[in-house]
């Protein structure tokens, strides 16, 4: 009897170790998740910060900055996904 109830508990109480594990590991992660979303907002914010003066033409090297891909849904419909996880939409 006392076997029967060792093994239950043992079981309850490792599931929920494995449990209490897996949501350290989210946490952790979240947390380089956001320090990893800081760095490429410092990095935007250092490109824009050494533009002088008002832009007037297009400049590649605050676009490659800026942006880490383009999705095109149609001939007049894009997607800029910044480096920081944003994305902006665009209809021509």
């Amino acid at each position: 009897m006392y076997e029967e109830v060792y093994n239950e508990e043992y079981v309850r109480i490792s599931g929920e170790l494995q449990k209490l594990r897996q949501d350290k590991s989210k946490i952790e992660t979240g947390n380089v998740s956001i320090e990893q979303y800081k760095e490429r907002v410092d990095e935007i914010i250092k490109v824009i910060k050494e533009q002088e003066g008002l832009l007037t033409e297009f400049d590649d090297k605050i676009f490659n900055a800026l942006v880490d891909r383009i999705e095109i849904l149609e001939p007049t419909h894009f997607v800029f996904i910044l480096r920081n996880g944003m994305r902006v939409e665009e209809r021509v």
